[in-house]
């Protein structure tokens, strides 16, 4: 039997050049990007009859029904062109083109914003492989995938970050424009290593700027997603990551260890909320993030109680990143630690001093290591110090009688050295530079935040001007980063209010509510 066939092309290819094939009730080109199809009024009455099972094997994946009462003749003109917008972006081709319009559109040249990110945040956040930028830059000027061109357009905006040069009001226009594309490209129930990758770019983007409830709602959709892709199953011990390269399982293995930091350093923001992690805790047996090949445990020469690689070496010199992934277990081992309520009197300090003399342990091996990388060390050395001064401060904030009297004492001191070290780091360059902020990870502003914070209460305050000084100093480091993270600005603010408090109570003075001053969310 002959296809029917419409005389004349439908109204999505005649309006975008493109070839028709005219069949009925959808033409080939629309059935295949999963468009809404349509003829004119004419073409549509010499459509044939089809039962209902006919019909239901044509719908498309991304067409909904539309209701009687709303006919077309109905709707308002506003309505019509929104439908318009709706069906123009159900197009792959069409929709990927109007990304890199946005992108055009600011300006800037995309091999440089690239650049960019490659020589700052992706060398403390490597979550995209070079390769997959460079070769397929081209493709933005000729159509290029909705996933791609979301990707890019996140790295723009992620990099685009400089209050010195850019007004707030742009700022947040460019992330809301952003955020709405991911949206509508992630709505389609699609699923891609890019899209994953976008949705951690813009859950780091809104962590650094203060808006953490909303990052760690958007951090959910690229985890949950690249649990359903089986990213997970690279890292843990036991996993089937299936039939994939070497290159492939490295490159998911990154992305879940760079989804695992982002969580555990998000946490340190939310310590008393208790909010759970998407992803599961790291264990000595998982496998470190490698561009090698070689697939490394974790607990290699980390030295813990029960670590059967305690003793051992990785074959290979460890990359800046694989160090990072270690602290941050050492991290997660303390908000773990820190949020559990033990049977025994005598078992947390007990594994307090475990793990203050284990990450100790890793933080002398860091400096003692010969690193080629730039401040190679310093990285997963500033994750140290928080999980340091967090496992300090638990045994001088819990009075449940966990702790005793001595352990306060040895807190008290355990705080004062790991600020010392902090201050040593900060004065000597090694954490930051006022010039080049962006190389310095983001986690690095809770580090000198909370040593500022414990030395206002509790650093020795013997020599009054000396103490000053050292907090001038913390306070002005966290001003560099302002002009990249406002997350620096609420951190800056709090310390500050924090001290004001401290130093009315020292000469006696009591403010009426203290609460009140200051409302950081999330800080403490």
């Amino acid at each position: 039997m002959a296809t029917d066939l419409a005389p004349n092309a439908c109204s999505r290819c005649k309006g975008l050049k493109k070839k028709c094939d005219k069949g009925l009730p959808c033409c080939e080109r629309c059935t295949r990007l999963g468009a809404r199809c349509q003829y004119d009024s004419g073409t549509q009455d010499l459509r044939p009859m089809h039962s209902a099972a006919d019909t239901s094997a044509h719908s498309q994946p991304h067409q909904l029904p539309t209701p009687p009462s709303m006919s077309t003749r109905q709707v308002s003109p506003d309505f019509q062109s929104a439908l318009g917008m709706l069906q123009i972006c159900d197009d792959d081709e069409n929709l990927g083109r109007q990304i890199a319009v946005v992108i055009a559109n600011t300006g800037a040249d995309v091999g440089i914003f690239c650049s960019t990110y490659f020589n700052t945040l992706h060398e403390w956040f490597p979550i995209i492989p070079s390769r997959d930028i460079y070769d397929r830059i081209a493709t933005l000027s000729t159509g290029p995938s909705p996933e791609f061109a979301i990707l890019i357009l996140c790295l723009h905006l992620i990099t685009k970050i400089d209050r010195t040069n850019c007004d707030c009001q742009t700022m947040m226009h460019f992330y809301l424009t952003a955020k709405r594309l991911y949206s509508l490209v992630s709505s389609s129930g699609r699923m891609s290593k890019e899209l994953v990758q976008s949705g951690i770019l813009l859950a780091l983007y809104e962590y650094g700027n203060a808006i953490p409830d909303t990052a760690y709602v958007t951090l959910a959709g690229p985890a949950r997603m690249a649990l359903l892709l089986g990213y997970d199953k690279t890292v843990y011990e036991g996993g089937n990551a299936g039939n994939i390269s070497d290159v492939e399982a490295e490159e998911q293995r990154c992305i879940w260890w760079c989804i695992i930091t982002l969580e555990r350093v998000m946490r340190m923001d939310h310590m008393e909320r208790q909010l759970p992690f998407i992803t599961a805790s790291p264990t000595l047996c998982s496998f470190l993030p490698s561009t090698s090949g070689a697939k490394i445990a974790l607990g290699v020469g980390l030295k813990l109680p029960g670590n059967p690689f305690q003793n051992s070496g990785p074959e290979t010199r460890l990359k800046t990143f694989a160090l990072v992934a270690q602290s941050i277990y050492f991290l997660d081992r303390v908000i773990e630690h820190i949020n559990t309520t033990y049977e025994e009197v005598n078992r947390k300090p007990e594994i307090t001093a475990q793990l203050d003399e284990a990450i100790r342990a890793f933080c002398m091996t860091l400096l003692e290591e010969k690193h080629y990388d730039r401040t190679g060390h310093c990285w997963p050395h500033a994750t140290c110090l928080s999980a340091l001064l967090f496992l300090s401060r638990d045994a001088l904030e819990v009075r449940d009688g966990t702790y005793k009297y001595e352990d306060s004492c040895r807190a008290i001191l355990s705080l004062r050295s790991i600020i010392r070290i902090t201050l040593e780091g900060v004065k000597s360059g090694s954490y930051t530079t006022q010039t080049a902020v962006e190389l310095v990870p983001i986690w690095g502003l809770h580090c000198i935040y909370l040593a500022a914070t414990s030395h206002t209460e509790f650093g020795d305050k013997t020599n009054e001007k000396e103490w000053e000084e050292d907090l001038e100093c913390l306070h002005q480091t966290l001003s560099w980063y302002k002009s990249k993270w406002m997350l620096a600005g609420c951190y800056l603010d709090c310390s500050k209010m924090a001290t004001r408090i401290i130093k009315d109570m020292d000469t006696g003075y009591h403010n009426e509510d203290p609460s009140e001053l200051c409302s950081g969310p999330g800080l403490r």
